[in-house]
């Protein structure tokens, strides 16, 4: 039954789009079978002899999604592009600048290939296999059901979005692998690590880490005097005048960031926002007087969290000097290819 109802939609699908075609008037009735509908193996462009397919450039293009989205949303344009000669220009066009687009990735995947950047088909096509039976599982589908929505979104198969998918996930991995590749000389400080960090701040909720400053007291008897100190001159003053620990005392009382669970006593303080003052609390040191400065880390902890900011700043850098790199140096390399395009 399922198969039966996916193919009455593919059948409707498509003769809603060769309707359409149809309906186009005023110019050759061949010109859609040579360009808006192609044989799938029908080589649309070469790069140093390795062909592209009617079939991808269609895959990608996915013109007659396109189409029936803007019947949805503008009918009267949707009439004007079928039914004028300067509508099927438009149509034509749009398919050539998707090839000179998937000519771009195709040069690019080359280059990454070239410069030592893994781009391997079997582990593809596994990412691709693993991403699919995960979609799958989520929105509780089987195989056959996801057919059917791919059908409706203008792929002609559950391969032909395969094949999106591969063509996407290789570009992915040329792009960021010739990023790294081309700029890996950038650097990032630990000031800008930290720069980033306070602006943007973790809440407790979401941090593994609290950055901690403490007053350590052998016992409570000045208990009062030390919270009048913190509230008249300030934590810092406050450290100076009482804190019996000589490690961090010259240091405003800095313990640095303390991971969740590893001083189980001090865990109460995600419990509360920066700048809050807690305590005493007791531990075989004496009585700690608390005060809340930031959080941050993830699951990983605060070092970790350093790592994934760092990552973050430099890709961003990478990412700019990316942009610049295909407008200047991309069309050079690019000409070093032998490229024929068929339209």
């Amino acid at each position: 039954m399922k198969n039966l109802k996916m193919k009455k939609i593919k059948r409707t699908f498509i003769l809603i789009v060769v309707l359409s075609l149809l309906s186009i008037t005023g110019f050759s009735a061949e010109a859609p079978v040579d360009i808006l509908d192609l044989e799938p193996d029908f080589i649309v462009a070469s790069i140093n002899g390795e062909p592209i397919t009617a079939q991808l450039l269609d895959v990608e293009t996915n013109l007659p999604f396109t189409l029936l989205k803007i019947k949805e949303t503008n009918e009267g344009f949707y009439e004007l592009l079928l039914s004028s000669e300067a509508g099927y220009d438009f149509l034509v066009d749009y398919k050539r600048r998707v090839l000179y687009t998937l000519v771009d990735a195709m040069v690019l995947v080359d280059l990454a290939k070239q410069r030592g950047v893994m781009v391997n088909d079997g582990d593809i096509k596994g990412y691709i296999n693993t991403f699919l039976g995960e979609l799958l599982a989520t929105n509780n589908l089987n195989e056959d059901e996801f057919e059917q929505y791919i059908l409706t979104q203008g792929y002609n198969s559950l391969a032909e979005y395969k094949m999106h998918l591969e063509l996407q996930r290789k570009l992915t991995l040329a792009n960021f692998g010739l990023m790294d590749t081309l700029f890996d000389y950038v650097q990032i400080s630990d000031g800008e690590v930290a720069e980033y960090m306070a602006a943007n701040p973790v809440d407790n909720t979401n941090s593994n880490s609290v950055h901690l400053y403490h007053i350590l007291l052998n016992d409570t008897t000045n208990i009062n005097a030390v919270f009048n100190t913190i509230n008249n001159e300030g934590f810092d003053a406050a450290v100076l005048q009482y804190s019996r620990d000589d490690l961090t005392r010259n240091n405003h009382g800095d313990l640095g960031w303390i991971e969740r669970g590893v001083f189980k006593d001090f865990d109460t303080a995600f419990d509360q926002n920066p700048g809050d003052v807690i305590g005493p609390i007791k531990t075989e040191l004496g009585y700690h007087i608390l005060r809340v400065a930031e959080f941050s880390g993830g699951e990983f902890g605060q070092s970790q969290a350093n790592e994934d900011v760092r990552m973050i700043l430099k890709r961003e850098k990478q990412l700019t000097l990316w942009e610049d790199w295909l407008k200047v140096e991309f069309p050079k390399e690019k000409a070093k290819y032998n490229i024929e395009l068929s339209f």
